[in-house]
């Protein structure tokens, strides 16, 4: 009984304690469940995020693709813009290519006219002297020998054919020189003036003591004026800045417009006016020269009357009017005597500042081709060598033309004088004035210039003479080829001799390589030269040219030992294979290798010997660029257990060689 007593107590323990653990066990299950309840719900929750992650990943990548498809359609496009913008490029630059082709022969077949004429020129001159000549023994003749009047009408008779033919010699002159070309040039650097100073350069065929140059007005845009409300149909009734009927009157000659009333205030003003424009004659280097109204710097006036050129008759004409302003442009004029003729102009804008700096004009009086039959007097202006305007059908110039360089106040404006001490002036400047030469000249102007000397020099790229300056290297012989070239020619020449001119340049200096940094490291890099030649006219003007690329090369060719040990291949084993030894008693067959990174190898040499370097079995014989040699005449010759050597030498670009003699032989 005690011991049930006492051990109920422990058993009643046990049960609670099993109660306990198993109450424990629930509560933590129905956790544990809770948790498992949770994470299901966050594991959805992340799914729905990277479900929505997804899709927009999804849309983006959508976005992505189209964009990428639109890139590449678009880069397609360009890169067809590119192929026919190439192309068009290529093709302009064929077509220009052959524009200066034509250009060229059309230089070539002036020149040659131009000899022509110069030639015929001459006989003329000497035809004359002849028919002179002829004529004075005539008299002569006709004073001592004539006894009867018959043999007088004789005499005269000859008289008269030896004048219709020296008439007919001058015709034949006139035409020639026709044919000829007068160039007025010359180098200017207009008047400043914000408009107001024209310089000009006239050919005048007229009287000096009335010179009347043309007077031009250049059309503004009439949308900037005050009577731009006068093109409004109907004109409206706050049109009153304008005569609108005396303008469109005067405009379009048209009458039947009729603008509304205006009403207008009258406002004196005083202002000073000139009745007449002024030319004031400058005496320069003993030569006159027309000069502006202001007379600025130090030049002497002449004692001339001012000439009121407003009533003066208009005199055959021509001229160009270069006008600086904000807008610079450049007036090309012509007029007819007393403007039988509307004069004729044209007017275009100059994409430089005139007064700026000096410019080259050139004006070119032509006889051509108006049409595919008629022919006209034409004038051709060139600014800084290319063709600015040509005006057709202007008058016949002769031979005392006279060439004009002036400045005036355009429309006779003149200034308001705000100070005293700073009155308004301007001025232009004329240097290197060719004017168009006699008509009896024998050597005009344009005739062949002959190169005076060549020059030479180096340099890093085309055209340029970095490295070595020019230096004279020749002094060509210079033929007598027509009758003006006695004054510069050495009749030692033969000018139908052609000669291949060679030419030397010593004590250079010039490094073979140079050190470059292109990633980081020194690389010793071949330093790029080309010789550029200059032939000079005895004008001054010159022609250059270059050579190709050429590159220095003072280094040694090598021989890569590794790869020619051993040299030799024998026949019957191979063709290929290198050996020491050899079976083919007829044949010595050997390769190398000579390198040169340079300027390469050239030329090979070898020869066979039966001591080392010798070559009393085979000379040295050249194989060209080939590194590989063979000889089969040695049949009878070659013996069994004896050895033979071979040698071989290689030269590069820059014409430096190197020898290699091979110590090892083969038997």
């Amino acid at each position: 009984m005690n011991d049930l007593k006492n051990q109920l107590p422990q058993e009643v323990e046990e049960y609670l304690e099993e109660e306990r653990e198993e109450k424990m066990q629930s509560t933590d299950f129905g956790a544990f469940m809770r948790s498992i309840n949770e994470l299901e719900e966050l594991l959805e929750e992340e799914e729905q995020e990277m479900s929505k992650e997804r899709r927009f990943l999804e849309g983006r990548v959508h976005e992505i693709q189209t964009k990428l498809v639109k890139e590449m359609e678009r880069s397609k496009q360009m890169m067809k813009l590119k192929n026919d913008y190439e192309q068009a490029i290529k093709e302009l630059e064929e077509k220009l290519g052959k524009e200066q082709q034509a250009r060229q022969e059309l230089e070539k077949v002036l020149d040659e006219k131009i000899h022509q004429v110069e030639d015929l020129q001459y006989q003329i001159s000497k035809r004359e002297e002849e028919v002179q000549h002829a004529l004075q023994s005539a008299e002569e003749e006709s004073v001592s020998k004539a006894s009867s009047m018959k043999q007088m009408r004789e005499v005269q008779n000859q008289i008269k054919e030896l004048q219709e033919d020296l008439e007919a010699e001058r015709e034949s002159r006139n035409t020639a020189e026709k044919q000829k070309r007068d160039i007025s040039e010359v180098y200017i650097q207009a008047a400043s003036g914000k408009g107001h100073a024209v310089t000009e350069v006239m050919l005048w065929e007229g009287p000096v003591d009335g010179i009347a140059t043309f007077n031009h007005y250049r059309e503004s845009d009439w949308t900037q004026e005050f009577c731009s409300c006068c093109f409004i149909t109907p004109i409206p009734e706050n049109c009153t800045a304008c005569n609108c009927t005396k303008y469109l009157s005067d405009k379009f000659g048209n009458d039947n417009v009729t603008a509304p009333p205006t009403m207008s205030t009258t406002t004196m003003v005083q202002t000073t006016t000139q009745p007449y424009e002024i030319v004031q004659t400058v005496k320069t280097n003993e030569k006159d020269i027309v000069y502006n109204i202001t007379n600025p710097g130090n030049t002497t006036v002449t004692d001339q009357e001012p000439v009121d050129t407003s009533t003066s008759p208009a005199q055959p004409s021509c001229g160009i009017q270069v006008v600086a302003d904000t807008s610079p442009y450049l007036v090309s004029w012509c007029r007819l005597y007393n403007d039988s003729l509307t004069p004729l102009y044209t007017d275009d804008d100059l994409d430089f500042d005139p007064s700026a700096g000096f410019h080259d004009y050139k004006m070119v009086v032509d006889y051509e081709k108006y049409d595919q039959i008629e022919k006209t007097w034409c004038l051709k202006v060139y600014v800084d060598r290319y063709m600015f305007s040509k005006i057709f059908g202007i008058p016949e110039f002769s031979s005392d033309t006279k060439l004009l360089l002036h400045v005036f106040n355009k429309n006779n404006y003149v200034p308001p004088i705000t100070d005293l001490f700073d009155v308004f002036s301007t001025r232009a400047s004329f240097r290197n004035v060719i004017m168009p030469p006699s008509s009896d000249a024998m050597c005009r102007y344009r005739g062949v210039i002959p190169i005076d000397r060549y020059e030479a020099g180096i340099g890093t790229d085309q055209l340029m003479t970095d490295v070595v300056s020019y230096q004279e290297v020749l002094d060509p012989c210079i033929p007598c080829y027509s009758p003006c070239a006695p004054y510069t020619c050495q009749t030692t020449c033969n000018p139908t001799e052609q000669k291949l001119l060679n030419f030397t340049l010593t004590d250079l200096s010039l490094p073979a390589k140079r050190e470059e940094n292109t990633t980081g490291q020194l690389v010793n890099t071949s330093i790029s030269y080309f010789l550029t030649v200059k032939a000079v006219l005895s004008s001054g003007k010159s022609a250059e040219a270059s050579s190709s690329v050429f590159y220095i090369d003072d280094t040694l060719p090598w021989f890569d030992l590794d790869q020619m040990t051993p040299m030799y291949i024998d026949i019957k084993q191979g063709e290929l294979t290198p050996v020491s030894f050899q079976s083919s008693n007829s044949t010595i067959k050997a390769f190398w290798r000579c390198i040169d990174e340079e300027s390469q190898i050239v030329e090979n040499w070898w020869s066979i010997g039966t001591l080392v370097g010798g070559d009393d079995l085979q000379p040295w014989t050249s194989v060209g660029e080939d590194q590989i040699a063979s000889n089969n005449s040695f049949g009878g010759i070659l013996q069994n257990n004896k050895t033979y050597y071979v040698s071989v030498r290689c030269r590069n670009g820059a014409g430096l060689e190197a020898t290699h003699t091979d110590k090892i032989g083969k038997s």
